[in-house]
């Protein structure tokens, strides 16, 4: 009796294995497609109500209500594969990909960052050098300069700070 039970559980435990791939191709048949507008035809399914689902116009093979959201899926077009997930809102996301952009992007990002530190920092030596100099610096005199400085979006300090004099208007 014990080694029947033992057998079964060996049985049962060795479940998770039973697929096993025999052709080259993938085990389920919504995990690739023929096309971009095939692939986002399917997408469109994913999250819907069936009320919802038959409105909408179905993908080749009528997968459609097999789709979920966060499913990956691929694309093999032109030769050429692109591997997608389906968003929250039905769309496909390119999954990697060219990010030249993006890193592009973040550089000019990075150095506008840079360039804003650069005139933050040429501001604070200025008044460091006017307080160091027993300059009249007055409360009135820096809240100007900070709205000069927020409303000029640095467009050139060269408006608020001239030959190290800072320009403050008139009071």
């Amino acid at each position: 009796m014990a080694s029947f039970k033992n057998e079964l559980i060996k049985v049962i435990a060795g479940l998770n294995n039973t697929f096993k791939r025999l052709f080259p191709q993938p085990i389920d048949q919504s995990s690739i497609f023929a096309s971009y507008y095939d692939a986002s035809k399917y997408a469109a399914f994913a999250g819907k109500t069936e009320a919802d689902q038959k409105l909408l116009e179905k993908d080749s093979r009528n997968l459609g209500p097999t789709a979920y959201i966060g499913q990956i899926i691929t694309v093999y077009e032109n030769d050429k594969v692109d591997v997608y997930k389906i968003n929250a809102d039905s769309s496909l996301g390119l999954v990697g990909g060219n990010t030249s952009q993006d890193i592009s992007s973040l550089n000019t990002s990075v150095s506008n960052l840079q360039t804003s530190a650069s005139t933050l920092n040429n501001n604070v030596e200025v008044l460091r050098q006017a307080i160091e100099d027993n300059s009249k610096v007055t409360a009135y005199a820096l809240i100007e300069l900070k709205n000069k400085i927020n409303n000029n979006n640095n467009s050139g300090e060269d408006d608020i700070i001239q030959d190290g004099i800072i320009d403050c208007g008139t009071f």
